[in-house]
């Protein structure tokens, strides 16, 4: 259980990442 919410934490991560660099085109 715990192992799977770190692997959904880290994908959220990536997710917020990847909005930020679409968000800001520089």
């Amino acid at each position: 259980m715990k192992r799977q919410a770190d692997l959904t934490k880290r994908r959220a991560v990536d997710l917020c990442r990847v909005a930020a660099m679409l968000c800001r085109p520089f």
